[in-house]
């Protein structure tokens, strides 16, 4: 699915290693959003790692990207997952 005129709000990296196999491992979430709509849309993506490795967006540009929503079921709550796979568009 492709999200456009998304404006960064927030840019949030992580890393750290990982116990159980000792490999290093790095995390960038998105908080975006787009006031153009009658309702502001919000939103918080999670790159996927071939995408963070490449992204260059800082906070306050306006990206499209494409991506992947997920619905998880856990002790019958329901847990949305938004990751994006390719950032198409970065406009400062």
């Amino acid at each position: 699915m492709r999200v456009s005129n998304m404006k960064i709000v927030e840019v949030y990296r992580n890393s750290g290693t990982s116990q159980r196999t000792g490999e290093e491992w790095h995390s960038t979430e998105l908080r975006l959003a787009n006031s153009a709509e009658i309702y502001e849309t919000r939103m918080l993506v999670r790159l996927m790692p071939k995408c963070a490795e490449t992204f260059t967006g800082r906070k306050g540009d306006t990206i499209d990207l494409d991506i992947l929503h997920e619905v998880r079921e856990y002790n019958s709550r329901f847990y949305n997952q938004i990751s994006a796979w390719r950032v198409l568009e970065v406009n400062g």
